[in-house]
C-alpha cells in the first residue's frame, strides 16, 4: 500500500501556482511532491548523502535534508530491545543497511557537505542532538533538560555546518511537548516533528495554539514498508511528502530509491523543497498524541483531528 493505514485522508490539492527552480516541465497533470532526507549517523552523512546528492543532481530533484548534531552513538539504541516489542526483529529485518557500516567511520567533512548541499539548491535543517540518545530517553527527560538539548542542537548545528538551521525535525518523530512550545521562541521557519496527512498548527499541552507550522511526513518510510510487507517503489500523489534516510536509501537500498524517484518523475511529479510547500491559511489547529503506526516499534507523535 502506498499510504500507511493510520492516514485517513489525503492532502487536498491547493490551486496555487509555482515552479521548481530545478526546471521540470509543467503540465496539467503535474503533481507537486516533496522529498525529505534524514542523516542520522556519521556513516549516513559521510557515505549516504554524497551518493544521494549525485543522484538528485542527475535527476534535477531538490530535497530538504535533516542532519543530526552532537555525538554518534548507535549503541544507545540497545535498551530499546527490552523496551520496545519487536525492535530486535526490526534490526535483523533491516540489516541490509544498518548492520553493514564500514569497520571504521571517519568524522565527515560536515561544512563541506553542507556547502555542497546548499550550492546545489537543497536546504538543510537540524535533526536533533545525538539522534539515538533522544529517541531512547526523550520520555524520561525533565522539561528543562529536553529544552536545553534542543537549544544545544541549534548551537551545535551552527558550529558543525556553518549555518543557522532554519527548520527542525525531531529524531524518530518523538517530541517533547515543552520543546514544541520552545520552537516559537527559537524562530524556526517550520518544523517536521509529527506524522500527519497535512500541515497544521499544533496545540500545546494546555491548548494554546503555537505559531511554528508543522509540515509532517504523510507517507510510510522505507523501513516501515519493509517491516509491514508493503511495496516499494510506489507512485506519489499531489503534495505527498516522502522521508528517506541516508543510511538506507543512500546505501543498501540506493537502487530502489533511484527507481522510486524516476518512477514518479515519469508520472509527472515535480519535486520541491519543504520550505516551498504552499500553505493556505487558515491552517488546521491540531492536538497531538503519541501512538504506534505500522512498521515502527516505538510510539511517534501524531496529529489528531
Amino acid at each position: 500500500m502506498p499510504v500507511a493505514q493510520w492516514i485517513e485522508q489525503r492532502i487536498p490539492d491547493p490551486k496555487i501556482e509555482g515552479s521548481s527552480p530545478f526546471g521540470h516541465a509543467k503540465s496539467m497533470s503535474t503533481k507537486k511532491c516533496y522529498l525529505r532526507i534524514d542523516g542520522d549517523t556519521f556513516w549516513g552523512i559521510s557515505a549516504g548523502i554524497p551518493r544521494l546528492l549525485e543522484l538528485l543532481s542527475d535527476l534535477k530533484v531538490p530535497a530538504s535534508f535533516f542532519l543530526t548534531t552532537g555525538g554518534d552513538d548507535s549503541w544507545a539504541s540497545l535498551p530499546r530491545i527490552f523496551r520496545e516489542n519487536g525492535f530486535a526483529k526490526r534490526i535483523l529485518k533491516l540489516r541490509r543497511s544498518y548492520l553493514k557500516p564500514p569497520a571504521k567511520i571517519k568524522t565527515p567533512p560536515f561544512r563541506e557537505i553542507a556547502l555542497n548541499l546548499i550550492s546545489r539548491g537543497h536546504e538543510i535543517g537540524v535533526h536533533g542532538y545525538n539522534h539515538f540518545h533522544w529517541i531512547r530517553d526523550f520520555k524520561y527527560l525533565t522539561p528543562l533538560r529536553a529544552i536545553n538539548i534542543i537549544r544545544q542542537s541549534k548551537c551545535a548545528f551552527k558550529q558543525r555546518y556553518g549555518v543557522t538551521p532554519p527548520y527542525t525535525g525531531a529524531p524518530g518523530w518523538r517530541m517533547s511537548f515543552p520543546v514544541l512550545e520552545l520552537q516559537d521562541e527559537l524562530n524556526f521557519d517550520f518544523a517536521s516533528d509529527v506524522r500527519s496527512a497535512y500541515p497544521f498548527l499544533p496545540k500545546s499541552s494546555k491548548g494554546k495554539v503555537l505559531s511554528t507550522v508543522q509540515i509532517p511526513v504523510n507517507l510510510p518510510t522505507l523501513d516501515e514498508i519493509l517491516m509491514t510487507g508493503g511495496s516499494f517503489p510506489f507512485p506519489l500523489n499531489n503534495h505527498d511528502i516522502y522521508c528517506a534516510h541516508a543510511e538506507m536509501e543512500g546505501t543498501g537500498y540506493f537502487s530502489e530509491f533511484k527507481q522510486f524517484i524516476q518512477l514518479n518523475i515519469n508520472r509527472g511529479c515535480t519535486f520541491h523543497l519543504l520550505s516551498e510547500y504552499p500553505l493556505s491559511p487558515p491552517l488546521p489547529q491540531c492536538q497531538l498524541a503519541f501512538d504506534k503506526i505500522p512498521g515502527r516499534t516505538g510510539e511517534v507523535l501524531i496529529a489528531q483531528k
